[in-house]
């Protein structure tokens, strides 16, 4: 600063309008301390007939929030997950689930796609921002159980029982009778939300068996 007439006292006197955005120092180092528009001023022989001031106004912004941690994910149904996401600014991040546009109670579990949504607030600092991510969760592939070669039977009064592989992952009905006929046993999936077949269904297999009548020898 060049002070003219020289005889004049060269002491500046720094201020700011707003001491909650923004302080000086007496050497004219100012000091940001929140966002918004403060004035800077240069007094110099204050208080005399000489006083001058010199002003400029200075522009504070926010500062950007970047939020890491969270990507896109696909696994498959009972696998553990957890998203942690962080962000740049230290300040807690709120995670949220979507099915559609439906607000989840809590993160899900069930198969289907999921949109997941972190955001971060703002405060006098840092502007507020927000990032999404896609949570994929398949269903678990089963195989079919293959069809027994023993599904012929010949009536004898008694129950006959059409045999498959057992799952506790599905139920076999209707594969027991007694009398002579076709009949069809029902493979049926006791979770279809989380649980499909290797090949994408998840409709009921159907397994024919028979049973023949007894032959009755002519008297003679």
């Amino acid at each position: 600063v060049v002070v003219e007439p020289a005889n004049i006292t060269d002491t500046i006197t720094w201020t700011t309008s707003n001491e909650e955005i923004a302080t000086v120092d007496q050497s004219g180092k100012v000091t940001a301390l929140n966002a918004g528009t403060v004035k800077v001023q240069a007094i110099v022989g204050k208080d005399t007939p000489y006083e001058m001031i010199g002003e400029y106004e200075l522009v504070i912004s926010k500062h950007q929030t970047t939020i890491y941690g969270l990507n896109d994910l696909e696994i498959t149904y009972g696998t553990t997950y957890n998203y942690e996401p962080f962000a740049s600014s230290s300040l807690t991040v709120d995670v949220k689930y979507y099915e559609g546009s439906t607000l989840l109670d809590e993160k899900p579990v069930n198969a289907g796609i999921y949109k997941v949504v972190a955001t971060v607030g703002s405060n006098y600092k840092y502007e507020a921002t927000s990032k999404e991510a896609t949570l994929t969760i398949n269903k678990v592939k089963l195989e079919k159980p293959l069809a027994n070669a023993n599904n012929t039977f010949t009536y004898n009064k008694e129950a006959h029982t059409y045999t498959l592989l057992e799952s506790a992952y599905y139920t076999i009905s209707n594969n027991s009778a007694t009398d002579a006929g076709r009949y069809e046993a029902v493979v049926s999936i006791k979770n279809t939300v989380n649980y499909e077949w290797a090949d994408g269904t998840n409709t009921d297999l159907l397994y024919e068996f028979v049973i023949n009548k007894a032959k009755v020898e002519t008297p003679t």
